[in-house]
């Protein structure tokens, strides 16, 4: 999906970013484009789990290419979001 997002959004004029790696990052992503740890606006969180703080989901459309991804969105303080381990 974020590398979906990076090419798509291109020209969107919106950051994009993956959660901060605990170690070795995953992937490129994750090495080049992790969230600032200074960042304060909220973020859009889109994953299959729920983030740490309670947050509701938000309505996304049923079509489109990861309409059958089982996926959520959230409006969360980036306090909120996920390390990968």
């Amino acid at each position: 999906v974020i590398a979906d997002l990076f090419y798509t959004g291109r020209d969107a004029r919106i950051a994009f970013y993956t959660p901060r790696p605990t170690g070795q990052p995953d992937n490129h992503y994750e090495q080049s484009h992790a969230v600032p740890p200074d960042l304060a606006a909220p973020v859009l969180y889109v994953a299959r789990n729920p983030p740490r703080c309670p947050a509701a989901p938000l309505a996304l459309p049923h079509s489109g290419a990861y309409s059958g991804a089982k996926l959520a969105a959230y409006l969360v303080s980036p306090s909120c979001l996920p390390t990968t381990d």
